[in-house]
């Protein structure tokens, strides 16, 4: 009786986590054609659930607009538009990418594993004396302040890619004990081979898609790969930081056919999970069909594998605490100009309905906010519920006797 009560246990327990993992899978898409142009991004769900966007300047903007390929999303300016915190666990991220004009200064990236601009913060004398927070459009400063042991780029943390007209640049942040401790390492790789010569320059939207399930990035233009970056298992932080944020220790990048192209020795790739961000810095960049599929299996459903059914995305990107606005100055490295007031939209300015805002002394970690409950996992509860009481009544309750 015994062993007939244990055998049902396991074959529910082996049900329930078979439902479960199947319905593992949240999926987001926005391709901004419900929309009229001029409407503030904010107000379509997606948006609202999983991004914000921060404008530096007068002349900064992130705005929905309808213009050679339909309705789009155009980032302009100095300008953020990022996840509202970070997207927990393996996920991929996919966007199209169209930058109508030559960008020979590099000023149009796509980030991964990057963290929320703020905590790190540090004096930086070639521009004014001003304190640089590290938005993903600002300048690094590193060069410039005297760093030898790696390049000088856009944004703090994370990885990301530039749509050259001619190549794609690849970049790794890291730490260095010289500059503003903020550097970057580079690699300049050729479009896929299946890009024919009249693609070239760019003159119509790429995809730009990423995996990540924090062992190993890869990284695919319009779903060839381009090349990927195994992380190491164990992680690091900086003191001179003084956040106590986690990176990972090191990062070994590989083109498409294996070879590696370099190895970053102290990255800042955010070791817990992933801010994503798109950012400008004096650019023009358009983005269209951004979608998420986030949880176990996602890198695989994305490759051709079996694909989990859910319903509409139940989770969210974690939400990060807003920290205080940046007083640094908005610059054209290594050029020096007058400081510039930054606008947020985050959060807690969306709608009325939205979430109260973090208090300041969280700044620092994470608020660890769990998305909506799915119903399909509260339904296969409540029928393991009724399937071993069941089984308790069969087993336990003696037959009478004829």
């Amino acid at each position: 009786m015994k062993k007939a009560f244990l055998t049902v246990i396991s074959i529910v327990l082996m049900l329930c986590m078979t439902v479960l993992s199947a319905s593992a899978l949240n999926k987001a898409k926005e391709d901004f054609e419900g929309a009229a142009p001029g409407t503030d991004p904010l107000m379509l769900d997606t948006v609202f659930d999983y991004f914000e966007y921060i404008t530096a300047t007068p002349d900064s903007a992130v705005e929905i607009v309808n213009e050679d390929f339909g309705n789009m999303l155009k980032i302009t300016g100095f300008s953020d538009f990022r996840t509202m915190g970070y997207i927990e666990g393996e996920y991929v991220f996919s966007v199209d990418v169209y930058t109508p004009e030559a960008d020979p200064g590099r000023r149009c990236n796509i980030f991964v594993r990057g963290e929320v601009p703020g905590a790190l913060s540090k004096l930086n004398p070639p521009n004014a004396n001003s304190m640089n927070v590290f938005n993903y459009y600002e300048w690094d400063w590193y060069n410039e302040n005297g760093g030898a042991d790696g390049k000088s780029e856009i944004g703090g943390t994370g990885v990301f890619v530039n749509l050259g007209d001619l190549d794609i640049k690849l970049v790794v942040k890291k730490y260095a004990e010289d500059g503003l401790t903020v550097a970057s390492d580079v690699a300049l790789l050729d479009y896929p081979e299946s890009m024919a010569d009249e693609d070239m320059p760019l003159e119509k939207p790429v995809n730009v898609k990423y995996t990540d399930d924090g062992k190993e990035i890869k990284v695919y233009i319009n779903n060839n790969l381009l090349a990927r970056i195994a992380l190491s298992e164990d992680s690091v932080s900086y003191d001179s930081d003084e956040t106590g944020n986690l990176y990972y220790k090191s990062a070994v990048a590989y083109d498409a056919n294996g070879s590696e192209l370099f190895t970053t020795e102290n990255t800042r790739i955010r070791y817990e999970n992933s801010q994503i961000a798109m950012a400008t810095r004096a650019g023009t960049m358009y983005v269209d069909n951004i979608s998420f599929t986030i949880g176990t299996g996602a890198i695989a459903a994305s490759e051709g594998g079996e694909e989990p059914v859910t319903e509409a995305p139940t989770e969210k990107a974690t939400e990060a605490p807003q920290t205080e606005a940046p007083t640094e100055k908005v610059t054209e490295a290594p050029q020096t100009e007058a400081p510039h007031t930054e606008e947020q939209k985050t959060e807690e300015q969306k709608t009325e309905a939205a979430k109260p805002e973090t208090k300041a002394e969280d700044k620092t970690d994470p608020v660890k906010e769990p998305g909506k409950k799915n119903n399909t996992t509260l339904i296969i509860v409540i029928i393991a519920a009724v399937v071993i009481v069941a089984a308790l009544v069969f087993i336990f309750i003696p037959k009478k006797k004829k």
